[in-house]
């Protein structure tokens, strides 16, 4: 059975944190923050913005209600790796989409966020990264 390795208290940290956010804001924000950072990738997202917008919410929503029980988002976890691969992406996406995503979390805290904040954060998606890195490269062999 897969668990998370994320401690306990920053799992309560990134629950608690989830009503700080406005999610629409936060996909927006992360999403300007991407293509500033990598406007090579834009090409790859096809959808509509608005539209990649709602499936940014919806993964993160789930990725935060599912925190301590991450097993049951390995499934999807996998598929959406493996759904990337599709689409392009590269493990060296990956850290990049991460710098976005903590900026655009900084700007939705005004930089009230403290550094374990910024550390729970940064661990989940290193985490819920791996198993999505573990998708891509099933498609790859």
């Amino acid at each position: 059975m897969y668990s998370s390795k994320l401690a306990l208290h920053l799992q309560d940290l990134i629950i608690a944190s989830l009503k700080l956010f406005d999610m629409k804001l936060l996909a927006k924000e992360f999403y300007d923050a991407l293509f500033e950072m990598a406007p090579l990738v834009k090409p790859m997202f096809k959808n509509d913005r608005n539209v990649q917008e709602e499936h940014f919410s919806t993964i993160v929503i789930s990725a935060l209600e599912n925190i301590k029980h991450v097993e049951i988002l390995r499934p999807t976890l996998l598929a959406l790796g493996a759904k990337h691969y599709e689409y392009g992406v590269k493990e060296n996406h990956f850290p990049i989409v991460k710098s976005a995503l903590m900026l655009a979390l900084q700007t939705q805290l005004k930089n009230k966020q403290s550094d374990l904040f910024e550390q729970a954060w940064s661990e989940y998606f290193d985490e819920i990264s791996a198993v999505m890195i573990e998708g891509l490269r099933s498609k790859q062999e």
